[in-house]
């Protein structure tokens, strides 16, 4: 494989709790790249080249600083031919809870950041609070299918906490929301995404409850304002996002409405199982696993998952080789593992071996792990990371791979 690396943004360690502060979507506008700036502010980064390089950003600093981020790219909702992304943050400088979306045409391929692409420099604000933090959180949003925007919070580890609907306004400057049934439980981790029953305003999200060590899926009747929760499996136990995140991740797949669930049952451990579900309303159907009873040391972790909807192939990313014969240090500095993915083109029926992304690197000390839920029809998948280098201080890197002509390897180079 040949490999190259473009920085998209410098981190500290502290900026990346519950699952990495940055976010990626791959649109016909090229690889936009959201992350959280160290003190305060949200920076926009946009490659035109498949991730190999970023020259185009963009900062907003109204705001404060960013404990979370969560975004939606319209498209990932069935049916949705808008073009829009959605972001939205805990800012723990107001303790507020924010949303807005990206100024511009991301249909455009020739659209770039700063003059055609922007921030809007306004926020609209879901709920305020006094009390959100930048550990120990979950943020998360979805559009329905019928434009309904709903996020759900946890913003301090059970006490400040909610589920928005967005009830009224067309756009940044006028949306209202309404706080609905609220089915987070306090110190839990949790996805939205669009529903696909009858009615177009219901939702669904994906559920892990931490101290019971389940993931459950819980559907959502708007008409009623009630969550209908089924379990998806026990025996799933969580490691702290401060050493690594995430641990599970999720697609759309529009083919057959169906949401494709990816999610490790441990970590560092010689039995940990890497699992894989399709789930919609009416059934949680288990596929088959990408990794099943690690061996060696276990230490093979991390997840992320994004689908080509033109061909419904699934490409999954995970840190470490799944036969654990590679060492994630836990509270150093990430150890001598490497990037690796799988591809399944029969709907998780059967996997690919392993594909080296990003080889065995052990000064970048690998910690979150992000893709696009989606890519834009033949394009090639890609993944990002954040690190924590060998001085403590880390950076969001993007990886762009292709095969190198004859199958060779490549150079290697790092941006830190």
């Amino acid at each position: 494989m040949s490999y190259s690396f473009a920085l998209a943004a410098q981190m500290t360690t502290t900026d990346t709790p519950e699952g990495a502060q940055e976010r990626v979507v791959h649109t016909p506008a090229g690889i936009l790249a959201i992350t959280a700036m160290p003190g305060g502010g949200i920076r926009l980064a946009q490659s035109k080249d498949g991730g190999k390089t970023f020259p185009y950003a963009e900062i907003d600093d109204t705001i404060g600083t960013v404990g979370k981020i969560a975004v939606w790219w319209s498209l990932d909702t069935p049916g949705d031919t808008s073009y829009v992304l959605y972001v939205a943050v805990i800012e723990t400088d107001a303790d507020d809870v924010l949303i807005t979306d990206i100024f511009g045409d991301l249909s455009d391929a020739d659209a770039v950041v700063g003059p055609d692409i922007a921030w809007r420099f306004a926020w609209n604000t879901v709920f305020s609070g006094a009390s959100l933090a930048t550990t120990n959180v979950c943020l998360s949003m979805t559009m329905a299918r019928d434009g309904t925007l709903y996020v759900a919070f946890d913003g301090d580890g059970g006490t400040e906490k909610g589920f928005y609907e967005q009830t009224s306004g067309s756009g940044v400057s006028d949306w209202g929301w309404t706080s609905r049934s609220d089915p987070t439980e306090g110190a839990d981790l949790f996805f939205l995404a669009p529903g696909f029953a009858a009615d177009q305003k219901d939702v669904l999200m994906l559920f892990w409850d931490r101290s019971a060590d389940e993931i459950s899926r819980k559907v959502y009747d708007n008409s009623g304002d009630s969550w209908a929760e089924t379990s998806i499996s026990t025996g799933m136990v969580d490691q702290t996002t401060l050493v690594v995140s995430n641990q599970w991740a999720f697609c759309v797949r529009h083919s057959d409405s169906k949401l494709v669930l990816v999610a490790w049952n441990s970590f560092n451990l010689t039995t940990s199982d890497f699992h894989a579900w399709e789930i919609d309303e009416s059934a949680i159907t288990a596929l088959t696993d990408l990794v099943s009873n690690t061996g060696g040391t276990g230490d093979v972790c991390g997840a992320a998952i994004t689908i080509d909807q033109s061909t419904d192939e699934l490409t999954v990313f995970m840190f470490g080789k799944d036969d654990g014969s590679q060492a994630y240090v836990v509270g150093g500095t990430g150890g001598d593992v490497g990037v690796y993915q799988m591809t399944s083109t029969d709907a998780g029926a059967t996997w690919s071996a392993q594909v080296e992304v990003l080889p065995t690197l052990s000064p970048l000390g690998l910690r979150g792990i992000w893709a696009s839920k989606s890519v834009p029809d033949g394009e090639t998948p890609q993944v990002g990371f954040s690190s924590i280098g060998s001085s403590g201080v880390g950076g969001s890197l993007f990886v762009t791979y292709e095969e190198a002509a004859g199958g060779g390897g490549g150079a290697v180079a790092y941006a830190a």
